[in-house]
């Protein structure tokens, strides 16, 4: 094809038809730049439809991560809500001195001070290499950007009921209760007593419960527990909001 192209602007040179000649190599420019063209619209329609095919395998890295998460939220919540249950009930039988009942709810279990565990490999993945600009969807990937963020005030907030527990709490458990009690149950797996008798314990819960400091202690626990619920409640609207844009990403 360049050989007839050659052969047919050579002829045209030597029969000094310049203007033929410019025509010619102006419908030859033209064929050229319409060549260029179309291969780069080609090139763009296979890198477009490779971008696609990126974006829904990250859509659906995604939906799978947050459906972990939302998981892993509720099941943080359970257990915070357990712990205020605990305490409440706790505070109850303080108020009414039912001691027999309050030996029942061990000083150290259910603090409730645990660790939303919710890792972000995905979105920590599509953040560091650049592959968040394949999320076409604005919004999503405004939200996907601000997720780590929100989790990681949740985290702060966790961090703080852990220092109060480690720092206020336990010592103060560990100054008024031997710590058979404060860390073993009262019984072994035989249903024996150890270390203490049953009016011993009791008498030091006797003791315990009508201090001051130790119910508000047991309240400040619980106030802990339910910052903690509130955070997890905004992080659930944000989780509900990402998952529905994810959805329809994905057309489901």
């Amino acid at each position: 094809m360049i050989s007839i192209f050659r052969k047919i602007r050579q002829k045209l040179l030597s029969q000094s038809k310049i203007s033929r000649y410019v025509i010619y190599a102006l419908g030859e420019i033209f064929l050229v730049v319409i060549g260029i063209l179309i291969a780069l619209q080609v090139n763009n329609w296979n890198l477009e439809r490779t971008n696609q095919k990126a974006e829904k395998k990250a859509l659906q890295d995604l939906k799978e991560e947050f459906t972990d998460q939302a998981k892993r939220l509720d099941d943080a919540r359970n257990r915070r809500e357990l712990s205020i249950t605990f305490f409440s009930r706790k505070l109850d039988f303080m108020k009414s001195g039912m001691i027999d009942s309050l030996i029942a709810y061990h000083p150290i279990l259910n603090l409730g001070n645990t660790t939303l565990n919710a890792p972000n490999g995905v979105i920590n993945s599509l953040i560091s290499s650049g592959q968040i600009n394949l999320i076409s969807n604005d919004s999503l990937k405004y939200r996907l950007a601000s997720w780590s963020e929100a989790v990681e005030d949740v985290r702060e907030e966790e961090d703080n009921h852990f220092r109060f527990v480690a720092t206020e709490f336990l010592p103060y458990l560990e100054r008024n209760l031997p710590l058979t009690i404060v860390n073993f149950p009262i019984t072994n797996s035989n249903s024996e007593r150890l270390f203490y008798t049953e009016n011993q314990v009791k008498d030091f819960y006797a003791k315990m419960i009508q201090e001051l400091e130790y119910q508000n202690l047991c309240i400040m626990n619980t106030n802990w527990n339910q910052i903690a619920i509130l955070e997890y409640n905004d992080l659930q609207k944000d989780l509900e909001q990402i998952r529905k844009l994810i959805d329809q990403e994905l057309g489901l």
